[in-house]
């Protein structure tokens, strides 16, 4: 869509002390034509060139330098674009081995009011604009409702995990044991337990 030579997409995540950090990432480097989920140590991100990226896509990567132009994004909840990153201040050093980093426009995305992750992309022709951004509300739109709908299927599928853990150990018990919900048996263990009666064994 805009003529980036890469970027990525990354879920925010707010800790318990309230640091934002960065969740699964799903980098795209043009040329490549898949995108990958990221493993993410902190806040940090650098786009890396293709060589690093197919060495290490499957296993995930880490980064360490915080001192990067999306810190502002992630952390400010605000737009950042710059295109002379070399006069910038929070640009942060760039390892060797990492492509050149011309050219940067962060986008926040929300649920709500809520920040949920940042859209970032590098290195377009002719720089960005705030025309630019106008032009992705859209997708930033159906990032925050994707985000959201993520977390939500993930809660999903820990609660469910939760309830068939609590049914394993249920049905594990000695003892009989019986799920009552509105006066109705909702579930019953097969106990190992001798008993007289069915009455003896739901009480």
């Amino acid at each position: 869509m805009t003529d980036s030579e890469y970027g990525f997409i990354s879920e925010v995540i707010f800790q318990d002390d309230g640091k934002r950090v960065m969740g699964d990432t799903f980098l795209k480097i043009r040329g490549v034509p898949d995108l990958q989920t990221y493993t993410i140590s902190n806040i940090s991100w650098n786009p890396v060139n293709h060589k690093f990226y197919i060495e290490n896509y499957k296993e995930g990567m880490e980064f360490s330098n915080i001192n990067t132009l999306f810190r502002a994004v992630l952390m400010t909840g605000k737009a950042v674009i710059v295109n002379n990153t070399r006069a910038d201040p929070d640009r942060g050093r760039t390892p060797d081995s990492y492509p050149p980093l011309n050219s940067f426009l962060g986008l926040p995305f929300f649920s709500s009011s809520t920040l949920v992750g940042i859209v970032v992309i590098a290195n377009r022709p002719e720089g960005y604009d705030n025309s630019m951004i106008e032009a992705l509300n859209p997708l930033l739109v159906t990032c925050g409702n994707l985000v959201e709908g993520y977390r939500l299927a993930r809660q999903k599928k820990q609660a469910e995990a939760e309830i068939a853990q609590q049914l394993a150990s249920i049905e594990a018990a000695v003892d009989g044991i019986a799920i009552i919900k509105n006066g109705f048996y909702q579930y019953v263990n097969r106990t190992n337990k001798t008993v007289e009666n069915r009455s003896e064994l739901l009480s």
